[in-house]
Protein backbone atom coordinates (compact mmCIF):
# COMPACT_ATOMS: atom_id res chain seq x y z
CA UNK A 1 0.00 0.00 0.00
CA UNK A 2 2.72 2.47 0.97
CA UNK A 3 4.73 1.68 -2.16
CA UNK A 4 1.63 2.31 -4.30
CA UNK A 5 1.11 5.63 -2.51
CA UNK A 6 4.74 6.61 -3.16
CA UNK A 7 4.43 5.62 -6.82
CA UNK A 8 1.30 7.77 -7.18
CA UNK A 9 3.08 10.71 -5.56
CA UNK A 10 6.08 10.35 -7.90
CA UNK A 11 3.77 10.11 -10.92
CA UNK A 12 1.70 13.10 -9.78
CA UNK A 13 4.79 15.25 -9.18
CA UNK A 14 6.39 14.22 -12.48
CA UNK A 15 3.24 15.33 -14.33
CA UNK A 16 2.91 18.53 -12.33
CA UNK A 17 -0.46 17.41 -10.96
CA UNK A 18 -1.65 18.60 -7.59
CA UNK A 19 -3.02 16.27 -4.91
CA UNK A 20 -6.70 16.79 -4.24
CA UNK A 21 -8.42 15.02 -1.40
CA UNK A 22 -11.69 13.37 -2.41
CA UNK A 23 -13.62 13.51 0.86
CA UNK A 24 -12.00 16.59 2.46
CA UNK A 25 -11.50 20.26 1.55
CA UNK A 26 -8.87 22.73 2.67
CA UNK A 27 -10.10 25.20 5.28
CA UNK A 28 -7.46 27.83 4.62
CA UNK A 29 -6.18 27.39 8.17
CA UNK A 30 -2.62 26.41 8.99
CA UNK A 31 -1.79 24.87 12.34
CA UNK A 32 1.67 24.58 13.90
CA UNK A 33 2.83 21.08 14.85
CA UNK A 34 6.16 19.65 16.02
CA UNK A 35 6.72 18.59 12.38
CA UNK A 36 6.06 22.04 10.93
CA UNK A 37 3.00 23.97 9.88
CA UNK A 38 0.22 21.84 8.38
CA UNK A 39 -2.80 22.81 6.31
CA UNK A 40 -6.13 21.96 7.94
CA UNK A 41 -8.73 19.91 6.05
CA UNK A 42 -12.41 19.42 6.88
CA UNK A 43 -14.88 16.76 5.79
CA UNK A 44 -16.82 17.99 2.74
CA UNK A 45 -19.82 15.61 2.88
CA UNK A 46 -19.11 14.05 -0.51
CA UNK A 47 -18.56 10.58 0.96
CA UNK A 48 -22.08 10.59 2.41
CA UNK A 49 -23.41 11.60 -1.03
CA UNK A 50 -21.36 8.82 -2.62
CA UNK A 51 -22.72 6.22 -0.18
CA UNK A 52 -26.28 7.50 -0.62
CA UNK A 53 -25.98 7.17 -4.41
CA UNK A 54 -24.79 3.57 -4.07
CA UNK A 55 -27.19 2.61 -1.29
CA UNK A 56 -30.44 3.96 -2.72
CA UNK A 57 -31.78 0.64 -4.04
CA UNK A 58 -35.38 1.84 -4.32
CA UNK A 59 -34.45 4.97 -6.21
CA UNK A 60 -36.14 5.45 -9.57
CA UNK A 61 -32.94 7.04 -10.90
CA UNK A 62 -30.46 4.65 -12.50
CA UNK A 63 -27.06 4.89 -10.76
CA UNK A 64 -23.95 4.39 -12.88
CA UNK A 65 -21.84 2.24 -10.54
CA UNK A 66 -18.69 2.84 -12.58
CA UNK A 67 -18.84 6.54 -11.76
CA UNK A 68 -19.54 5.92 -8.05
CA UNK A 69 -17.23 2.95 -7.51
CA UNK A 70 -14.73 3.57 -4.72
CA UNK A 71 -11.18 3.88 -6.02
CA UNK A 72 -8.60 5.36 -3.66
CA UNK A 73 -6.11 5.85 -6.47
CA UNK A 74 -5.89 9.04 -8.49
CA UNK A 75 -4.21 7.16 -11.34
CA UNK A 76 -6.01 3.90 -12.08
CA UNK A 77 -3.47 1.92 -14.07
CA UNK A 78 -0.20 2.91 -12.40
CA UNK A 79 2.35 0.11 -12.04
CA UNK A 80 4.41 0.18 -8.86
Amino acid sequence: LEERQRAEKRHREANGDKFTARWFSLTGEVTPTPWGDLEVYEYNGKYAEHRAAIGSADSSVEVDLKSTEFNPWQYGELSV
